[in-house]
């Protein structure tokens, strides 16, 4: 429980190509099922509901395109394996581009902004595009560099990206 590790692993070469497709989640699968391989670490994983919000479109739909293979942003979101960078990521302060990325890990990144659960009830089953602008307080011009307000900051994420959250939902939180 107090030691820390440093695991290099390498993706086999003749599989780096099925590697790039896969999404988060199954990246992180893969990861667990190489340290109960190599390490003979076991997880125990169990579903409870518990209170939380859906992740649905608004009432003037999305205002994101869907991926194109291929196609990436001008001057390129890069991996560290040369290929095209998949996710969300910070391009500028304030400012976070998603590059191919399923509904289903938006709504896992507003679920750690939120600290409540949210669940992807889109119904959008691509992979998108997309960009918005978070305004957080300039610590230089603030006395009290606190947290930012993360609820106004999901609504204006939201609001950028034509999605809204609904509360009162149950959801099933692995």
């Amino acid at each position: 429980r107090n030691e820390e590790y440093t695991i290099e692993a390498r993706v086999a070469d003749a599989d780096v190509a099925r590697w790039k497709t896969l999404s988060v989640n199954q990246r992180e699968l893969a990861m667990q099922a190489m340290l109960e391989d190599r390490f003979k670490m076991k997880s125990h994983r169990e579903t409870r509901v518990m209170a939380g919000f859906a992740l649905v479109v608004a009432k003037n739909g999305p205002k994101f395109k869907e991926s194109i293979p291929g196609d990436l942003y001008p001057g390129g979101l890069k991996g560290v394996d040369g290929g095209p960078w998949l996710g969300i990521v910070e391009t500028a302060p304030g400012v976070e581009t998603g590059q191919h990325v399923p509904m289903e890990e938006l709504a896992d990144s507003l679920s750690m902004m939120e600290r409540r659960p949210v669940t992807d009830q889109t119904g959008l089953k691509g992979f998108y595009d997309f960009k918005f602008t978070v305004e957080t307080p300039d610590p230089s011009t603030t006395a009290d560099a606190a947290m930012p307000d993360w609820p106004s900051i999901v609504t204006t994420i939201l609001e950028q990206l034509g999605l809204k959250l609904e509360s009162g939902v149950k959801v099933p939180v692995e």
